[in-house]
């Protein structure tokens, strides 16, 4: 109860508005695209995108995300099957959401306004500028 409460505040303050109780649209559990000599994953962990207050939507990411970190990893909801997408295409027809600055623990993060959920297919984890696909998750 302490945490829904300390990150019903977090959200107060980043003026996302999302009920902690917000029905999830589509939530999912990442599929890493590489792993680490030691055997760990590129990323890892549950996600889900939730309708705000405002009528917009919010990308949460849940407590168990992990992500490898790296220059420019940005998540990016694309068009394309999450078995079709590569480094080389991943932000092809995609809309850009935001730039990974903690690679752990759960965040949430607004959906640009042009980012219908529904016109998309995957939610995407990719560094940019080494064209380096982290992971996919298909939108269900």
């Amino acid at each position: 109860m302490h945490r829904i409460a300390a990150l019903g505040f977090a959200l107060a303050l980043s003026g996302l508005a999302v009920p902690a109780d917000a029905e999830a649209v589509y939530a999912g559990r990442f599929e890493p695209a590489f792993h680490s000599l030691l055997g760990r994953p590129s990323v890892s962990g549950g996600w889900r995108i939730v309708r705000s207050e405002a009528g917009g939507f919010a990308l949460e990411v849940g407590e168990d995300f992990v992500a490898r970190k790296g220059p420019d990893v940005k998540f990016f909801l694309s068009p394309l099957p999450a078995a079709d997408v590569t480094g080389d295409n991943a932000t092809r027809g995609s809309v850009f959401v935001v730039q990974l600055e903690a690679f752990e623990g759960p965040q949430r993060f607004a959906l640009p306004a042009s980012a219908a959920p529904e016109t998309f297919r995957t939610l995407v984890l990719h560094c940019e500028a080494y064209s380096k696909l982290w992971g996919v998750s298909a939108l269900r």
